[in-house]
């Protein structure tokens, strides 16, 4: 008499029961905001690139979170959000003190001077309580259809944001805040508005697997920021040619 053997045996799979609980998963996930561009296709580890430079750990608040009361609501010319956890800021003056806010990490974009030339680029070590702080020296005047910023500085940005901002579910877009916290994450770009959005577009395109192009002219269809609408321009492309759009397209994608 033959013996039917079990479901198990027959397909060759071994079963095994664990009793202890798996850690659980630090690995961020992608804003709706940005996962939208990527069709819902959260990044892979493999779509990431090494940073360009090290960060120091985050630095530990002296006196704890922020409470939401602590945070000053910004007026017109202050810091605006531009997407979930990032805010832009074109102060008056290159070298105007930044508006409290919180801030856990900044990136400074500053006119180049003999002290600091083009394409220098200094990462300040964090005190305890402070942000971390990137700073990158730019030629003051640069034409509207050349990229304002170095292949290098925009690819070392770019990295600078990856490794910043953590992931939100799609279901979770929105920064969630606590009772009395906020939350833990508030990045500053401060500089010319026309540098800043080259670094956020990029960003944006990299973290969500788009295109540059696609992000801008997502950014002019939702003309919540008139700001930024009114750099892009009604083509969506701040000026840029062919080939500066290129390029950028080559960093969100690539990269070195």
């Amino acid at each position: 008499m033959h013996t039917r053997l079990p479901l198990r045996d027959r397909c060759n799979t071994v079963l095994r029961v664990s009793t202890t609980r798996e850690p659980t998963s630090t690995k961020s996930k992608l804003p709706a905001t940005l996962v939208s561009c990527a069709g819902n296709t959260p990044p892979t580890a493999s779509a990431r690139h090494s940073p360009r430079f090290r960060m120091s750990p985050p630095p530990v608040p002296s006196v704890g979170p922020h409470p939401l009361e602590d945070i000053p609501e910004n007026g017109p010319g202050g810091p605006r959000q531009f997407i979930p956890y990032v805010f832009l800021f074109s102060p008056s003056s290159p070298h105007q003190a930044i508006p409290p806010g919180g801030w856990t990490h900044i990136l400074r974009i500053l006119p180049a001077s003999a002290k600091n030339p083009s394409g220098t680029m200094q990462v300040v070590k964090p005190a305890a309580g402070t942000a971390q702080t990137v700073r990158l020296y730019t030629p003051a005047q640069r034409a509207d259809n050349v990229l304002p910023l170095s292949t290098c500085r925009i690819l070392a940005a770019r990295d600078f944001l990856a490794l910043a901002l953590p992931y939100q579910a799609a279901m979770d877009a929105e920064p969630p805040v606590q009772p009395c916290r906020a939350d833990a994450v508030r990045v500053l770009l401060v500089g010319p508005l026309r540098a800043l959005l080259t670094v956020a577009l990029t960003y944006i395109a990299f973290a969500a697997r788009c295109t540059v192009v696609h992000v801008m002219r997502s950014v002019v269809e939702e003309g919540e920021d008139t700001q930024a609408c009114e750099m892009l321009g009604a083509n969506a492309r701040m000026g840029l040619g062919e080939r500066e759009i290129r390029c950028l397209e080559w960093l969100a994608r690539e990269g070195l």
